[in-house]
């Protein structure tokens, strides 16, 4: 590991050991506001959770907000900008990468009800927000750097893909506390 992902991984625990929050594990179905992030830098993955704020929104979950990464200076061409929609890119994050942009700042302490991860693989950036944010309920795929942050945990496999960690994060969210 260079040096740059090493401090990198001592700030982001040092961050995560200071952020207090309460929490509570809220059924999909009862989520007043959540939070996405996700890596968007393959348009099928960006074209996936379009899907899904779309059927989020359909089962009623009224604040959804989406915030995307990518591992470049310049955002691609498929990002166009929509309601709820907003993305960060390489020069918005500090040398050991950090988030320092303002929106992003506002994203990761926004009180969010449930914040998903949406990312295929670690992401220091998207791990700095969801150490930073204060949502209820923190999920995610696992990862070995990523575990500690979160407070469920979907366990994926290489050749398992969005689609399959989509279905699975909306499976266990809607068997939590649920009410007849």
């Amino acid at each position: 590991m260079n040096i740059k992902n090493w401090v990198g991984y001592y700030m982001l625990n040092r961050s995560n050991a200071i952020t207090e929050r309460q929490i509570k594990a809220i059924n999909l179905r009862q989520a007043q506001s959540v939070g996405l992030i996700y890596d968007s830098g393959d348009e099928k993955i960006f074209n996936a959770i379009k899907n899904y704020y779309r059927l989020l929104k359909q089962e009623g979950v009224k604040n959804i907000e989406v915030l995307g990464y990518v591992d470049e200076k310049q955002l691609p061409v498929f990002l166009t900008p929509e309601r709820d929609f907003d993305y960060f890119s390489k020069k918005e994050v500090n040398w050991y990468g950090k988030p320092i942009s303002q929106n992003v700042l506002t994203f990761a302490n926004k009180n969010f009800d449930i914040l998903i991860d949406l990312s295929l693989k670690e992401n220091l950036p998207l791990q700095f927000i969801l150490a930073m944010s204060q949502a209820h309920l923190k999920v995610g795929a696992s990862g070995l750097n990523r575990n500690n942050l979160l407070d469920l945990i979907i366990n994926l496999k290489e050749d398992q893909g969005i689609n399959y960690l989509i279905k699975n994060v909306s499976v266990y969210l809607n068997m939590l506390n649920k009410t007849n």
